[in-house]
């Protein structure tokens, strides 16, 4: 995980993880009453070693250089982890 931040509109938190051998970075939810952590959609490939971190407002996966991706709209697949809380 290389970032954590909330939606102010939604109160709904956010993580990015990071795999920066595979070059892929992955957006997810989560769940602030149960700790469950949902994938939203398929995995980023950014097919280079980048800097990537998490922004809000709006909600957004930021890939350095020059690339971004938006939360909205988000589908949410099966969940993946569930984080103590």
């Amino acid at each position: 995980i290389v970032g954590i931040d909330v939606r102010p509109n939604t109160g709904e938190l956010f993580a990015l993880g990071y795999n920066p051998t595979g070059t892929q970075a992955q957006l997810y939810t989560i769940n602030r009453t149960t700790g469950v952590v949902t994938a939203i959609g398929a995995a980023l490939v950014t097919r280079m070693r980048s800097t990537v971190g998490l922004k809000s407002k709006p909600m957004r996966a930021v890939v350095v250089p020059k690339f971004s991706v938006s939360a909205a709209p988000m589908a949410v697949t099966t969940p993946v982890v569930r984080l103590m809380v």
